[in-house]
């Protein structure tokens, strides 16, 4: 082989593993942005959540009344809106994650549904009362 030949192969050489490099390189940094883009997706996803709930109507009543009507003390509202909020959870988040929402205000007058210590979390969304729903979404 002539001497021009070597060098042309081992520059395609180089030329080749710096290809490699940079796709490896492309690879692992693509992973660390697909975790925050995940966080992005559930936070939009846990913020709708919580809005489909608050603007929901049960029949010919809105939750926000049926809600306030429950921690003024009635009992059959609260299984309404515990129901409800079991269905609307159970039937929303299809994808491999937990929930858990709250309702907080001058007192803890319904429940917390669902069991997510840490994760993302929604926008709060005011009742009038003083009450106040949150939600928080994480992975299983």
């Amino acid at each position: 082989m002539k001497k021009g030949q070597i060098e042309m192969i081992g520059l395609v050489i180089i030329v080749f593993l710096i290809i490699v490099i940079g796709l490896i390189a492309f690879k692992l940094g693509s992973r660390e942005d697909s975790g925050r883009d995940l966080d992005v997706y559930y936070s939009v996803k846990i913020d709708n959540l919580v809005n489909a709930i608050y603007r929901a109507d049960l029949g010919p009543v809105s939750f926000e009344t049926l809600a306030i009507s429950c921690c003024d003390g009635n009992s059959i509202d609260c299984l309404k809106v515990g129901d409800f909020v079991n269905a609307t959870l159970n039937s929303m988040v299809d994808e491999n994650v937990g929930f858990e929402l709250k309702f907080s205000g001058g007192a803890e007058c319904l429940p917390v549904v669902g069991d997510c210590s840490e994760g993302v979390g929604s926008s709060s969304v005011f009742i009038p009362g003083g009450y106040e729903i949150r939600a928080i979404l994480c992975r299983k």
